[in-house]
């Protein structure tokens, strides 16, 4: 099971490099939190890995946003900010293992 805890301790990991990098971290969470049925530790690492790609990826000045949403029995949780983004002609790599696309 994935509660809040889990998401602030994400959070709170990338944190550090967030402040360093001058970004601020914005979590939007529906209050309650939304108890969700994962594999939490999976969940953590895919989740760790969108931060510390949001982090690594926006320039000072930008926000990294992590936001919960309930629709029915379903939440959805997203990573968003305002760093360069990915063009669209790569979109469909990023599901193959090893693949990193450079966008300048």
């Amino acid at each position: 099971m994935l509660q809040q805890n889990d998401i602030g301790r994400c959070l709170g990991m990338v944190g550090g490099s967030a402040r360093s990098a001058g970004l601020a971290l914005k979590p939007e969470i529906v209050e309650p939190a939304p108890v969700i049925r994962a594999d939490s530790r999976a969940f953590r690492q895919i989740l760790l890995n969108l931060l510390s790609n949001a982090v690594k990826f926006t320039p000072a000045g930008g926000e990294v946003r992590v936001s919960v949403e309930v629709e029915g029995d379903r939440a959805r949780v997203t990573v968003a900010d305002t760093g360069i983004g990915i063009p669209a002609w790569a979109l469909p790599r990023l599901g193959r293992p090893f693949e990193q696309v450079d966008n300048v």
